[in-house]
């Protein structure tokens, strides 16, 4: 599929991406294929089932940043994760230069 959009679009528009693994390595290998395909950006989810602790998922997402030099969106879906990307957790990833932001599905305020 994303073969065919990059193709299909022909440099119209970025293309981004969803990275929907919970093991870390799944996740940048998935990164790096989709990077070597074209994308732009990705949008990286929290690990789901694992219930990682916030160290754990600082060095989840920062992992998959360092494997791969584009930017990155983290996804916050706690309803579908089973873990909240948690406020300190996104202040240490915002030192991270890749990771540019984040799509927020949770009903914290």
């Amino acid at each position: 599929i994303i073969k065919y959009v990059i193709k299909e679009n022909n440099n119209r528009m970025e293309i981004i991406a969803g990275v929907i693994e919970n093991s870390t390595q799944n996740a940048i290998i998935k990164s790096l294929k989709y990077k070597s395909l074209g994308v732009n950006k990705l949008l990286v989810i929290s690990p789901f089932y694992n219930k990682t602790n916030n160290e754990g998922m600082i060095q989840h997402f920062t992992k998959i940043a360092q494997a791969v030099d584009i930017p990155i969106i983290l996804y916050n879906v706690p309803s579908r994760t089973g873990v909240n990307i948690d406020l300190s957790v996104i202040r240490d990833l915002m030192k991270v230069e890749n990771i540019i932001g984040i799509k927020e599905a949770s009903k914290e305020e």
